[in-house]
């Protein structure tokens, strides 16, 4: 909205800080505004306030292991969230195998 105070006018803006750390305004003060922000890094979404990356939650599900290892090239084997129809209801944790032949 607008304000006026004083002889000075400005117009405010939320702020979005990142996943889960509450909204401040556009002079930074935190808690002025409801809620929480929800921005992450590219690929990853803000679950339960904290961003996730693609296969670590079956909120964030990965198209296939391939896919995460195109992401970070530094994943890990092991168990992840994957959904290739793109569809979170059918989700599977499965094992990704990051090294052999290249991984994913």
């Amino acid at each position: 909205g607008r304000f006026r105070g004083g002889e000075r006018s400005f117009t405010s803006r939320v702020v979005d800080p990142g996943c889960g750390v509450p909204l401040t305004n556009g002079c930074g003060e935190a808690g002025t505004c409801p809620g929480k922000g929800t921005s992450c890094p590219d690929g990853q979404a803000c679950v339960a306030d904290v961003c996730v990356a693609p296969g670590a939650s079956k909120d964030n599900p990965a198209a296939s292991c391939k896919a995460i290892l195109d992401a970070d090239a530094k994943s890990p084997s092991g168990l992840y969230w994957l959904d290739p129809a793109v569809d979170a209801a059918a989700a599977f944790r499965t094992w990704c195998d990051m090294t052999t032949d290249g991984g994913g």
